[in-house]
C-alpha cells in the first residue's frame, strides 16, 4: 500500500526519482498548482492538454519531460537526457497514488 503524501512531499519524491531529474511540478487534475515552480506550469498544462494518455514521455532538445495523471492529480518531471523512462514513470505513478491516498 502507498503512504499518503502532501503535494510538497510528492514534489520532493519526484525530484529524487533519478539523478537526472531537474524539477517537478504537481497539479490538480484541472491544472491548479499544488507544488513546484510556477514558471513550469504553462508548459506542463500544454503537455497534459495535448494528450489524454495516463502517462507520457516527450524528448526535447534539452532533455526529457515525463508526465502522468491520476483521478485527481497530475505531475510533470523535467529531466536531463539519460533518465530511464521505466523507473521515472513508475515513480510518477507511485507518487500520484500517494496523493490520491491523502484524499481518501
Amino acid at each position: 500500500m502507498t503512504s499518503a503524501l502532501t503535494p510538497a512531499d510528492a514534489r520532493a519524491r519526484l525530484r529524487e526519482l533519478a539523478p537526472q531529474v531537474r524539477e517537478a511540478v504537481v497539479l490538480t487534475r484541472r491544472g491548479r498548482v499544488l507544488a513546484g515552480p510556477r514558471a513550469l506550469v504553462p508548459a506542463a498544462k500544454d503537455l497534459l492538454r495535448a494528450t489524454r494518455a495516463p502517462a507520457v514521455q516527450a524528448v526535447t532538445g534539452g532533455g526529457v519531460v515525463f508526465a502522468a495523471r491520476s483521478q485527481r492529480h497530475a505531475a510533470v518531471v523535467v529531466a536531463r537526457r539519460g533518465a530511464l523512462p521505466g523507473p521515472v514513470l513508475f515513480g510518477l505513478r507511485r507518487v500520484l497514488e500517494g496523493l490520491e491516498a491523502a484524499q481518501e
